[in-house]
């Protein structure tokens, strides 16, 4: 008894404020976000220790419970009641701020698999510099309130530099406000940029959008499931553009009766419009196709209109409704207006000009600019950088300012100093074609690095201070977090420098082709490469990426540019790329940096050396074709050997190992230089491999071939060209199905694959079922799968019942209904795991889609009796349990038996105990004759775990008092049932009942983090505590030592005569003890009551 009021004072002491939940607390608010699994590991010890102790403190109550009178029972409860809320009021605050940090972890976790970037980014870049106040003639315009109102679509149009993108920023800051007046709508937005034209725009802008559309948690449910189908090593295959636009299309339907959806796109003349690649036109067809199909849904979007515009210009010809904006002089006059005088005033210089003369000035230049504002925004450059405001020089400048666009951008050259003119030009490259925003001591990195030299860069070119931003004023623009990086001042820049009038003009040595300009980067990478991997201030550390500003970019993005630069001129690269993939250690480095194969952040793992076997392999997973040619003649042997290197990186040697070598090692990648280009989609490769005699049925040491990852890809014209050039379609139907390609099943079966073939243990029909393929299954059907096929298991006992052995089975456990209906208007047989399966789910248990497809086995004649194989709960009990009791009711009716004698307890005592949760059900099974202290079979889950020993009680009563069921306590006892029957999983009736109200509190509770509901709920729970421990004395219940925290193997055997395998306990921690102290502690129960 000291040693329990010991541990009765230490739980005081952690409840003050000094405490050990005190001091927990205020660690965890030191915690700083994203949380650390550790950190999430230290928190739940937490919470469990405290659990400990309350189970401590009930069991001193209790034992003073024992001698006390019953009258004494309102002073315990109040103790415990107090005891209760203190330690629930600790732990719970740091439950919750867990449960937030966990699911706002989650959530951006998601959210940034949909779409890593920041969605308002450039938007915030374009707002911060529009001038205020502007963009108000279209806000109050007709056009822009009748979209808003009931319009589907507008275009606003207008020539390079009139400000679309200013207007589109008014638009969105102006919808900001309006929809969060109209708290039932949705504003999303993508801009378009020339900066991001070698991505698959059309995916990135749906990406975005949907991502923004997670605002609302319907969506964001929609999007958690697509991220666990496509995300990880489980996804049946990489996401594609079609996958989002499904997902889209179904969040814009799913808010069609309580949401307007404006969409906001920008510069959608900024997509490439190249017939092969279709991008633009697949984003016009989604606007035209959503317009369309939903009234909810106002899209607006901007470009120019000219000739390289001429499709929009015909795509918004075939929509009656669209509602057109063209932005011209007049429209913008006024804006310009304000702009230029606050300009002005802006100047230390200029803001002497006043009165007439600044009104003269500023409607001279808005005359001479034709609506267009980066016109006069460039001018203003010009007029900024006079000493002093004479008027006779500013109207100097007015009068030779350039007439037109191009012309500017020449004077803006011209004025580039002769001695930076190289760097420059090379700045200028670098900006207008780097596959990623570049950082101003990036740019100044680049600007100075002459391949061609030894050095690459000489120390002494190196630039001061701000390099060469002063030089490219007007051209050029800060841009990003804390303006660190650089950008093109606008598009018309890069068409200026790539066009053929400047080849022709005074400045041509700034102009370059995008083919050859591609190759000079690439070689300047590799270049660079060489440079930092010999320099003496290497260190091979993440300190080198501070010492050498381009390394990480270098190592990045050098094959990249290689592949852009065309066949010619990635030909004359081919050797040096060839010598840097044959550089073995320089090599190495490089994949520290960026591993293609593994893509991760710089020196994540500097024990992980993954590599593979031959340069060739190599070349084909970078798609540098040239290169690929260039070995296989070299080094013929290299065309039929596996690429990979099995590995045990040393990382694996400490307690946790990173997760990317985690995931190498249990999911390794194995494959000949065909199959790395397969892999990577690099089609051309594979026919330059094929031709050069590679074995087109190849296999890994998985027994993959370059068909299987084509398929598993969802690589449609790949897996043609594989079939025609003789690819065998045996052992790859499983792949194709994972890659959800309808087309290519159709393939491979026209190629000779066999329906019903057995791959690796697989079923095709099986596969298709699992993963709600009902299109699928039906193609597979249709060549003459066998709906009924049974995978063939050697050994049940070493069985997994979450493999499905059929179909049918395979499409219950997931909760694919139409699979399902398919299946069985197919003739499939319905089996008892099928049945089992759809009352079990898995994992996260029975969902309603589940419940649906346990109906419609029901009605198409499903045994409810069926012999599971194994020791598992009937149907029936499966039903109870989901609270199913409609269901249930209708099995009982169908057959499903119930028997009071039954001698193995599943047809009595646990259909009892299932149903403790519904008192007609107890009663109606209490009517049959089953004896309210019927023993319980122990059985093992089917598929999922139920919460806190919810199954597998002694008897039905301790079942009712730990779910807090009072009226069915009430029954039970008045049909019989004994209040000191003791076993497991929490001892007896009366522990059941304490340890019921425990879990209740801690882990149910309202959804709501309102402290009066949560309140409100614990009250609740403590009421039923009292009411059923009230029923429980007058009925003399003993209170003794719980079962379940003693944790003792010796005695397996209860009351009741029930084997159990081991003793189930809640505590998170065991506590063993002797048996003669076990007897002195149940004051002698021990030995009157368990046999051995």
């Amino acid at each position: 008894m000291r040693r329990l009021d010991a541990k009765v004072k230490k739980v005081q002491d952690n409840t003050a404020s000094s405490g050990f939940i005190a001091r927990a607390r205020s660690e965890w608010e030191r915690v700083k976000y994203p949380l650390k699994e550790s950190t999430i590991l230290k928190l739940r010890d937490i919470l469990r220790e405290q659990k400990l102790d309350l189970v401590l403190i009930l069991n001193v109550l209790n034992t003073d419970a024992s001698s006390a009178e019953s009258e004494t029972l309102a002073q315990h409860m109040s103790q415990l009641s107090c005891d209760i809320s203190q330690l629930e009021a600790d732990v719970g605050e740091n439950k919750n701020i867990l449960k937030a940090s966990v699911q706002d972890l989650k959530r951006k976790e998601v959210l940034g698999w949909i779409y890593s970037q920041d969605p308002f980014m450039l938007y915030q870049s374009r707002e911060s510099r529009r001038h205020p106040g502007t963009c108000q003639w279209f806000l109050q315009g007709r056009e822009y309130l009748q979209w808003r109102s009931t319009g589907p679509l507008l275009w606003v149009k207008g020539e390079v530099g009139c400000g679309k993108s200013f207007l589109c920023s008014a638009v969105i800051r102006h919808l900001q406000s309006y929809c969060t007046a109209q708290s039932d709508n949705i504003l999303v937005h993508f801009f378009f940029s020339f900066a991001d034209s070698h991505r698959p725009n059309p995916l990135l802008c749906l990406s975005s959008i949907l991502r923004q559309m997670c605002v609302n948690d319907r969506v964001l449910q929609n999007v958690e499931e697509l991220y666990e189908k496509f995300n990880g090593s489980t996804a049946s295959r990489p996401l594609e553009y079609h996958d989002i636009e499904l997902a889209l299309d179904s969040a814009i339907a799913c808010l069609q009766q309580c949401k307007e959806i404006y969409i906001i796109l920008d510069a959608l003349d900024e997509l490439p419009n190249d017939p092969d690649e279709y991008q633009r036109s697949r984003v016009l067809n989604w606007i035209k196709a959503i317009s369309t199909r939903y009234r909810h849904v106002h899209i607006l979007f901007t470009s120019r209109s000219n000739s390289n515009s001429r499709d929009i210009e015909d795509f918004v010809g075939t929509i009656p409704s669209v509602e057109i904006v063209t932005i011209d002089a007049m429209s913008n006059r006024d804006d310009m207006f304000s702009y230029l005088e606050a300009q002005f005033k802006k100047s230390h210089v200029l803001n002497k000009v006043s009165g007439h003369s600044l009104s003269q000035t500023l409607n001279s230049m808005i005359s001479l600019s034709g609506g267009m504002f980066l016109w006069v925004h460039l001018q203003m450059v010009e007029l900024t950088k006079l000493p002093t405001p004479r008027l006779k020089d500013i109207d100097h400048i007015l009068k030779t300012m350039p007439p037109r666009l191009d012309d500017t951008y020449v004077r803006m050259l011209q004025n580039i100093h002769y001695l930076l003119s190289s760097e420059a030009a090379r700045a200028l490259l670098w900006l207008s074609l780097s596959l990623r925003p570049l950082r101003l001591v990036e740019v100044n990195e680049s600007c100075i690095i002459v391949p061609q030299n030894r050095p690459v860069i000489a120390e002494e070119d190196r630039l001061e201070g701000e390099g060469i931003l002063p030089c490219l004023s007007g051209l050029v623009r800060r841009t990003g977090i804390d303006n660190k990086y650089l950008a093109l001042s606008h598009f018309s820049v890069k068409e200026f420098l790539t066009s053929e009038a400047l080849k022709h003009d005074t400045c041509s040595s700034y102009g370059f082709h995008d083919n050859s300009a591609h190759a000079l980067i690439a070689e300047s990478c590799i270049a660079y490469i060489n440079h930092c991997y010999c320099s003496e201030n290497r260190t091979g550390s993440r300190t080198d990426l501070e010492q050498f500003p381009l390394l990480e970019y270098a190592c990045r993005y050098w094959f990249e540019h290689m592949i852009l630069a065309g066949g010619e001129e990635q030909m004359s690269l081919a050797s040096l790329a060839s010598t840097l993939l044959q550089s073995g250690e320089k090599w190495k480095y490089v994949t520290l940096i960026y591993n293609h194969m593994i893509p991760d952040v710089p020196f994540s793992c500097a024990a992980r050396q993954l590599t593979l076997r031959t340069p060739l392999g190599w070349a084909a997973a970078l798609g540098l074709e040239s290169v690929v040619h260039l070995l296989a003649l070299q080094r013929p042997a290299d065309l039929h050997m596996i690429q990979d290197i099995r590995f045990d990186p040393k990382c694996f040697q400490v307690q946790e190992p990173c997760e990317e070598c985690y995931m190498i090692r249990f999911h390794p990648t194995s494959g000949t230089a065909l199959m790395k280009a397969a892999q990577f989609g690099h089609t051309s490769i594979v026919k330059l491999l094929i031709n050069d005699g590679a074995d087109i049925n190849s296999r890994g040491e998985f027994g993959k071939t370059a068909l299987s990852i084509a398929c598993r890809c969802g690589n449609t014209d790949l897996v043609k060209y594989l079939l025609d050039s003789g690819a065998s379609p045996s052992g790859v139907l499983t792949e194709a199905i994972r890659g959800s390609s309808t087309l290519i099943c159709q393939l491979l079966l026209d190629a000779g694959a066999v329906a019903d073939e057995e791959i690796k243990g697989e079923i095709p029909l099986i596969v298709a079922a699992r993963l709600d393929y009902d299109h699928i299954c039906q193609v597979l059907l249709d060549y003459g799968a066998d709906v009924n096929r049974l995978i063939e298991v050697d050994d049940w006992e070493t069985w997994d019942p979450a493999i499905a052995t059929d179909a049918l089975t395979g499409a219950a456990m997931f909760g694919n209904v139409e699979t399902v209906e398919l299946l069985l208007s197919n003739g499939a047989h319905i089996r008892g795991s099928a049945l089992a399966y759809a009352l079990t789910g898995v994992e996260g248990g029975p969902s309603d889609k589940h419940r649906e497809i346990c109906n419609i086995l029901i009605e198409h004649g499903a045994d409810m009796n069926p012999d599971l194989g194994g020791f598992f709960n009937t149907p029936l009990a499966m039903a109870l349990y989901n609270g199913w009791l409609d269901i249930a009711r209708c099995m009982i009716s169908k057959g499903a038996r119930i028997e009071p004698s039954d001698p193995t307890c599943l047809l009595a005592g646990n259909i009892l105990v299932a149903a403790v949760s519904s008192v007609d059900m107890t009663c109606g099974i209490l009517g049959i004759g089953v004896a309210a202290d019927s023993p319980i079979a122990a059985v093992h889950q089917w598929a999922w775990e139920m919460d806190g020993g919810a199954c597998n009680f002694t008897t039905a009563l301790q079942a009712a008092a730990y779910h807090g069921h009072v009226e069915t306590v009430e029954l039970l006892l008045a049909n019989g049932a004994n209040p000191n029957v003791l076993g497991p999983p929490y001892g007896s009736t009366l522990f059941s009942l304490f340890a019921g109200t425990c879990y209740a509190i801690e882990n149910i509770g309202p959804e709501s983090h309102e402290k009066a509901a949560k309140k409100a709920y614990n009250l609740s729970v403590r009421d039923k505590t009292i009411q059923i421990y009230k029923i429980l004395q007058e009925r003399g219940v003993q209170n003794i030592i719980p079962w379940g925290s003693l944790n003792y193997d010796a005695y397996r055997t209860c009351v009741r005569g029930i084997k159990y395998s081991s003793i189930r306990t809640a505590n998170a921690m065991t506590r063993s003890i002797d048996e003669k102290k076990f007897a002195i502690l149940s004051g002698g129960t021990f030995c009157r009551v368990v046999r051995s």
